[in-house]
């Protein structure tokens, strides 16, 4: 499926994060990014939800390292 190792339970990577976003805007459902990346479709859900209204990669991976750095 895909070339590159995947953690399956840990954070979401920066390029996962970025496949996320094309894949929302070509109109996939949280099942199928969830089965593309290897991850749970709440897993997914629950990224998106964390930016209700307008989800970036960029923004998501910042914030993460930021909580993440203590």
């Amino acid at each position: 499926m895909l070339s590159c190792t995947i953690e399956k339970h840990g954070r979401l990577t920066f390029k996962e994060r970025n496949k996320i976003v094309v894949y929302r805007l070509i109109k996939w459902t949280l099942e199928e990014i969830g089965k593309n990346l290897n991850r749970s479709k709440s897993r997914i859900s629950r990224e998106l939800s964390k930016y209700q209204f307008t989800y970036s990669a960029s923004k998501a991976q910042f914030e993460n390292e930021i909580i993440n750095k203590c």
